[in-house]
């Protein structure tokens, strides 16, 4: 996007989604990355992605010998999962699953971090399988969740609000949308 747009600033926030959203709604950013679930009031969204939930295990841990995680297997089992009140309501619909069916849940201060901390606590930590895959795994096995919805990642704007830079980003997340599908 910068090399084919040099004269546009591009400044990237991250956080978690009902802080993106307030962001957004209050004008401070133009787009946001989110996951649902949100309340889409006033907002166009684009579905970039949706993915199945995983684990990545420790290969060292127990689990590490199952082919596919179900809810049974979590009881009394300590997982790294983000903190319910970053995203209550991604937290309900995600990784309450998790809870009810016994798992232990250990949170950490930021997500990003948490093959680092699975690494040192030799702990799972659940992601979405795109998530897993992108991770350098070496040390991990990644197994699969099918008992979780899955997630799905949208890029929002305002329905109502529109800059040249906003529209060009929808335009190419749009544009890239459309050339997968049609490659597929």
């Amino acid at each position: 996007f910068i090399a084919e747009h040099e004269g546009i600033q591009l400044n990237v926030t991250s956080g978690p989604t009902p802080v993106l959203l307030d962001h957004l709604k209050a004008g401070r950013i133009d787009l946001a990355f989110v996951t649902a679930p949100f309340d889409d009031a006033g907002l166009d969204r684009l579905l970039l992605r949706e993915n199945r939930f995983a684990m990545m295990v420790p290969r060292s841990h127990p689990m590490a010998n199952l082919s596919v995680i179900s809810a049974a297997d979590l009881k009394g089992v300590s997982v790294i999962m983000p903190a319910q009140q970053f995203s209550p309501a991604t937290f309900e619909l995600y990784y309450e699953p998790l809870v009810e069916a016994g798992a232990v849940p250990v949170t950490i201060p930021e997500f990003q971090s948490a093959p680092s901390y699975a690494r040192s606590w030799e702990l799972p930590v659940v992601c979405t399988q795109f998530a897993a895959e992108r991770y350098d795994a070496q040390d991990f096995v990644i197994r699969p969740m099918n008992f979780i919805p899955p997630c799905r990642k949208y890029l929002v704007r305002l329905a109502d609000h529109r800059t040249p830079s906003q529209n060009l980003m929808w335009d190419l997340a749009l544009g890239s949308l459309e050339a997968s599908k049609a490659v597929a």
